[in-house]
Parts: C-alpha cells; structure tokens; sequence
C-alpha cells in the first residue's frame, strides 16, 4: 500500500469539516483492527474504495 503510486493522490484532498477526518479514521480503524492479519493488501484497497463510494 505504501508503495501504490495513486497515494499521494488519495492525500492530496483537503477536508472541509473535522466530521469528514474523523469519519475516514473511523473507516481506517475497522480495517486495522485485529482482523487485519487475514487482510491483503490488494483487500483494504478494495474495501477503501467500496467505502469511499458508499459514502
């Protein structure tokens, strides 16, 4: 994940409100929970972005 070129990108976006921060940590904490040792790296790019849509 670190490596992914497009990182930079997904950071390059300034929020407007804390809500949308603390919305996004919340989303990034369930994916890094204890559950993470069964996910790869290519799964939290695919939840990430199902998320973000969701949203």
């Amino acid at each position: 994940l670190k490596d992914d070129p497009k990182l930079p990108f997904l950071f390059s976006c300034t929020l407007i409100t804390s809500v949308d921060c603390e919305r996004i940590f919340s989303k990034l904490k369930s994916l890094l929970s204890d559950q993470r040792t069964i996910l790869t790296e290519r799964h939290v790019k695919d939840m990430l972005i199902l998320q973000w849509n969701n949203d």
